[in-house]
């Protein structure tokens, strides 16, 4: 299996999560929700680019 990569931007924003979306509609993954501990102590970056591998 390849690897899958996407770029993703922020979008909405939950009380405990933040979602990335894909700005292409056709993208292998369109969104992501991730958990706002994962940038506890960071600024949330507005862009993350997130890759899918088999092991």
């Amino acid at each position: 299996m390849k690897a899958i990569t996407v770029t993703l931007e922020k979008g909405k924003e939950t009380k405990g999560t933040y979602r990335f979306d894909s700005p292409d509609p056709n993208a292998p993954i369109t969104s992501i929700y991730v958990r706002k501990s994962a940038f506890e102590g960071s600024a949330v970056p507005a862009r993350i680019v997130l890759t899918v591998q088999e092991p």
